[in-house]
């Protein structure tokens, strides 16, 4: 299907134009302003309205064409292939191999006139052909590497499906054919083909971590009812598939924002650090060897001259002492020039891609390689990057006592088997029999597990796993549904989910976990060290919350498990299910812990000389902390979120980037904006680039100039000092 670009000046109805400025004010980087345009605009029902499309049957065959000339289509352009033979003139067009060619030319044109046809092509012809081996191994490796990403780009397009209403009746389409206004249809794993608002009543879950990075899935309901495209439903808290309006597609999207901007900032005329050290040895090598050259053909010349004064010898002598200098200064031109550098080079790039694909890194052009051994600043995520990207367990209070696994660095580590050996049988029971039964996640055990349902409780069945236990052999011999026994899952007005076993006709027991200060607030006993239930006087009170207190200043997810017995009572439902007091076991300390190394790599990192940042869409305390025990924040350092960071003028983001050490709660167009600012790729290099950047803010208030506003809106120009800083460190 052909790619549709709209051109807002092209749109004549004036209707349609209020349409999508409307459509554009609910699809900002403000999430807060995004809802409360959609709520000025009169929610979910008020897009439709003006989209002029029925929530339950969609739209029809004319709306659908009329709509896609309007707003376009959900398919981005296709970047053609670049021929072989460009790739190879591309090699070509460098200065060293440049002046191979031409000491290869006069190289076989000299060892011809002086050799003769049997042995004099051979030291040009095998220039000739170190250049022609160098150009085609860069050619061919980035040529294959084209091909392979543009096969897998095709795989993943076709084998693309979504479902939309149209005419009342679902079709199961290409996301390339979804234009605004369509009613997509979504259940728990699907694929977010577009950004859409969910329609009245739906709720769910969505995992946005190809937008933020952070793999904690987001509650969508009426507080928060935008779906991003290129993100997957992860839950459904609705009856049936899930309803969402599409109001944004193709590059107006979020995803196709970010693909677009990174399209577009890609540089191919930027040389490389090796390949701008390279020009200029190569430049450095070809004055010295011209000057050596030249000052050789002249004395030679000026030498002979006085034998041909002395010897009066003809006319025809002269020229052949005038060729022989000749001949001896383009000599000492190729010699000087390395010809087996370049070949070197390429030779060590392509065994590098080799080996770093080998180690699941594909990568796409040759020079990549090299570029990351130049790097000045790292820019990392947090999530699955420096951390594991798994929430463990690493600090637990258990029959009142505090256990906290730290390692050699002082990071967090999860508790184990051996630090829970004092405790006694009873509360180890019901800690396990609580985190075993009182759960809806589980996990699919195979080669690699996969964790379905909460992270926080997949830490949980880690525990039971680390302390020699299966949580699934465990609930089998503690829960039955013959015997009558219940589980209520977690419920986000109580902060809590629970289940009530019935022991015996007589005695029944009550568990409940969730957030920590929900849960004690409801207990008036906690667990000795002998695991005997103990009144909960004011001073323990107060203790028990510094430990949760702490706990949470360490960033630590809190979670706490306690229990009631009973006698024999009838429930129908979780709302009953509510004991006058509990008595605690535990409160547990959850975190995504450091990668096993992080700590080493970063240091190795900033002693090179390399300024290392971490930028992520988790909270900013979380962020922080994990940033102080990577080694990353400092005291000195500063710590932002994107919402702050956006709000920053050109100077006022300069003054501060040398001591950016974490940018939390960062959209995705916050990190394109910190990336090429560092780099200065998207940076405009003139008025006329810098006016077309800007040229919605210009449109859009006429008071917007480059004079007045190039040092205010980001981009912002090229003439800060600080700038010329980053470069000159980018490029050297």
């Amino acid at each position: 299907m052909d790619n549709i670009n709209i051109d807002e000046d092209h749109i004549d109805d004036n209707e349609d134009k209020r349409i999508l400025n409307m459509l554009n004010m609910i699809n900002t980087d403000e999430s807060e302003a995004n809802l409360a345009n959609l709520n000025s605009f009169g929610g979910v029902r008020g897009i439709c309205k003006a989209l002029d499309v029925d929530m339950n049957n969609g739209l029809n065959e004319l709306q659908v064409a009329d709509n896609r000339s309007k707003f376009g289509t959900n398919a981005f352009a296709e970047v053609p292939l670049i021929p072989y033979y460009t790739m190879i003139l591309e090699t070509l067009n460098d200065a060293s191999l440049l002046i191979l060619l031409l000491a290869a030319t006069f190289s076989l044109i000299v060892g011809l006139y002086r050799h003769g046809l049997r042995h004099g092509w051979v030291e040009g012809t095998a220039i000739f052909i170190a250049v022609f081996v160098v150009a085609n191994i860069t050619a061919m490796n980035n040529y294959t590497k084209q091909l392979q990403f543009r096969k897998l780009e095709e795989i993943a397009n076709n084998d693309s499906k979504c479902n939309v209403i149209r005419n009342g009746i679902y079709f199961n389409i290409n996301p390339a054919d979804i234009v605004v206004g369509d009613i997509v249809s979504l259940q728990a794993g699907d694929a977010i083909p577009a950004d859409c608002i969910l329609i009245d009543g739906c709720t769910c879950k969505s995992n946005e971590s190809t937008l933020s990075g952070e793999t904690d899935d987001v509650t969508k309901n009426k507080s928060n009812p935008f779906l991003l495209s290129s993100c997957t439903i992860t839950a459904s808290n609705t009856s049936g598939n899930i309803k969402a309006v599409v109001t944004a597609c193709g590059v107006r999207s979020k995803w196709g924002k970010i693909k677009d901007g990174i399209g577009n900032s890609i540089a191919n005329d930027v040389l490389t650090p090796l390949q701008l050290k390279l020009k200029n040895l190569t430049k450095l090598i070809g004055n010295i060897g011209m000057f050596f050259s030249v000052a050789t053909f002249i004395a030679y010349v000026l030498n002979h001259a006085d034998l041909i004064s002395i010897r009066n010898e003809s006319g025809g002598a002269i020229i052949e002492h005038v060729v022989d200098g000749f001949i001896l200064a383009v000599t000492i031109l190729v010699v000087a020039i390395p010809e087996g550098l370049p070949l070197a080079v390429t030779i060590s790039l392509a065994w590098s891609t080799q080996k770093m694909y080998q180690d699941k890194c594909f990568i796409r052009v040759l020079a990549s390689c090299e570029v990351m051994g130049n790097a000045t600043n790292i820019c990392s995520d947090k999530t699955g990057t420096l951390t594991e990207n798994k929430m463990t367990v690493v600090e637990g209070y258990f029959g009142d006592k505090l256990y906290t696994n730290l390692n050699e660095s002082n990071a967090f580590s999860p508790i184990t088997k051996h630090h829970i050996s004092i405790l006694d049988i009873a509360t180890k029971t019901r800690v396990i029999e609580n985190m075993a039964v009182n759960r809806a996640a589980y996990y699919i055990r195979g080669k690699t597990p996969l964790l379905i349902g909460s992270k926080t409780e997949g830490a949980l069945i880690d525990l039971i796993n680390r302390w020699g236990f299966d949580e699934e052999d465990i609930k089998k011999q503690v829960f039955s549904d013959e015997r009558g026994d219940k589980l209520f899952p977690f419920c986000s007005e109580k902060k809590m989910s629970s289940c009530l076993l019935q022991y015996t006709s007589t005695h029944q027991r009550t568990y409940i976990k969730g957030a920590s200060e929900w849960i004690f607030k409801k207990c008036t006993h906690f667990t000795n060290d002998f695991g005997i239930p103990t009144e909960i006087t004011p001073s323990k009170r107060a203790a028990i919350e510094r430990f949760i207190t702490n706990m949470a200043n360490a960033s630590l997810r809190t979670i706490a498990l306690a229990y009631h017995d009973t006698k024999m009572v009838t429930y129908s439902g979780a709302d009953e299910l509510d004991p006058d007091s509990y008595c605690l076991d535990a409160i547990i300390g959850i975190i995504d812990p450091l990668r096993e190394g992080v700590i080493e790599s970063v240091k190795t990192a900033q002693e090179a000389g390399i300024f290392v940042r971490m930028v992520t869409g988790d909270n900013i305390h979380t962020a922080m902390a994990i940033a102080k025990q990577a080694g990353i924040l400092h005291d000195d350092g500063i710590a932002l979120e994107g919402s702050s960071f956006r709000k920053l003028t050109c100077s006022e983001l300069d003054s501060i980037l040398p001591k950016l050490q974490v940018l939390a709660r960062a959209s995705p167009y916050d990190k394109y904006l910190l990336v090429t600012r560092l780099n200065g790729i998207a940076i405009p290099k003139s008025k006329r680039e810098w006016i077309k950047q800007h040229q919605d803010e210009i449109n859009n208030d006429g008071r917007i100039t480059y004079e007045t506003h190039k040092d205010i809106l980001l981009p912002g120009h090229i003439g800060t000092k600080y700038m010329h800083i980053i470069l000159y460190h980018f490029n050297n």
